[in-house]
């Protein structure tokens, strides 16, 4: 069973480096009052209630890992923060030998010394350092790994949502055209049916007046006619 209980909080990628900085850059192996120090700036640098106990644990942990060559590139972690965070790895555990594998100067309380908190980074044998929580070496990249997994799987059924609910407008947009291009056929042969009524009323109108015109200038040569005999008749009577 792993000893970090599951409420407790966890480090992110950018922790684990502020965390790795400010050992070296306190180096607590030359005093152990400095854990103290190293913990404050942490804490007010991340912003988050991380125990002393805690930190020191945390950076046995990614020592231990180090030390057996099975640390391994977090979730969200770039290659070039991968290998910085090995390159402080590598300075703090140097900084460790400098000081013969122990600390110089320990604390008033010995619970809050490095050798209390994380007793495999003070033994000079590291083969024993290296059996310091073996059961938990991935357990903060498990940890990731399973919320990336149900980050992953929330955002698939967000999306699988989004793609539904378009799918869904698509069709109600595809309904929508298809009732308006129906009823723009429809408009279409009531305008057609107009214009055929409206062009049988112009022609009938031009008929009856053709007819009419026609009428006229029938009965004004018939008159004329008329005229031209009675005129006709006239004289041939005067001759005779």
């Amino acid at each position: 069973m792993s000893r970090f209980p599951d409420k407790r909080l966890r480090f992110t990628v950018e922790q684990d480096m502020q965390l790795l900085l400010e050992i070296i850059r306190l180096n607590p192996f030359e005093d152990g009052d400095r854990w103290l120090e190293v913990h404050e700036n942490f804490v007010n640098a991340c912003n988050v209630p991380f125990s002393l106990r805690t930190c020191k644990d945390h950076a046995s942990h990614l020592l231990n890992l180090h030390l057996k060559d099975a640390i391994k590139i977090r979730p969200r972690e770039t290659p070039k923060e991968f290998e910085q965070k090995r390159k402080y790895l590598n300075q703090i555990l140097e900084l460790r030998s400098q000081c013969g594998g122990e600390v110089l100067k320990r604390g008033p309380q010995s619970s809050n010394s490095w050798e209390d908190t994380s007793n495999h980074l003070l033994m000079k044998d590291e083969s024993q350092f290296i059996k310091f929580e073996d059961s938990d070496d991935d357990f903060y990249w498990e940890e990731e790994n399973k919320r990336d997994k149900k980050e992953k799987e929330r955002d698939a059924i967000d999306a699988d949502g989004k793609l539904r609910k378009q799918e869904l407008a698509l069709e109600e947009r595809k309904l929508f055209l298809k009732e308006k291009q129906l009823k723009l056929e429809q408009d279409r042969l009531e305008l057609d049916k107009f214009e055929r009524a409206k062009r049988l009323e112009m022609e009938k109108s031009e008929r009856e007046a053709y007819e009419n015109v026609a009428l006229q200038n029938h009965t004004i040569i018939t008159t004329l006619m008329d005229k031209c005999n009675r005129r006709s008749i006239g004289n041939n009577l005067c001759i005779l």
